[in-house]
């Protein structure tokens, strides 16, 4: 069912998704670096970085309507948590490829849209534990009978 709590941290994953489209993962004052023009790197400079936060949205969002087929709603919650750190790696890898003298600029930094892709993680993995527990649940009824 929609009303469901697993439900609640999907969509709340979703629009974490949706948050990282506006957030900056970075920052630098120095212009002269690749992303980082207008002194931040968005989830928009890299496209593979937008194709994946929009596939986690999609994901998230659609994953709240699955709430009939169990095993694929925890299949996809996992496919989530995955898309997540690969945002991270991307970033990671995206920053790195710039050189070591960008981690080592006092005018880089890492802020708060850093963390967003953990926090997203953390949900899906939260709401795929509680879809489990849901089939466990059911499952138990169906011996019951």
């Amino acid at each position: 069912m929609i009303q469901r709590f697993q439900s609640l941290l999907f969509f709340i994953s979703s629009l974490l998704f949706i948050s990282l489209f506006f957030i900056p993962l970075a920052e630098c004052t120095d212009a002269s670096i690749r992303y980082f023009e207008d002194n931040k790197l968005l989830v928009f400079d890299l496209t593979l970085l937008t194709i994946l936060n929009v596939a986690g949205a999609f994901f998230s969002l659609g994953n709240i309507l699955l709430f009939n087929n169990r095993p694929l709603q925890m299949r996809i919650a996992h496919i989530v948590s995955l898309i997540a750190f690969s945002l991270l790696l991307v970033l990671f890898y995206s920053v790195m490829a710039e050189g070591e003298n960008l981690m080592k600029n006092p005018a880089f930094k890492f802020t708060l849209g850093l963390f967003i892709p953990f926090i997203i993680a953390m949900l899906s993995w939260w709401a795929s534990r509680m879809v489990a527990r849901d089939e466990r649940k059911i499952n138990s009824m169906n011996r019951l009978r």
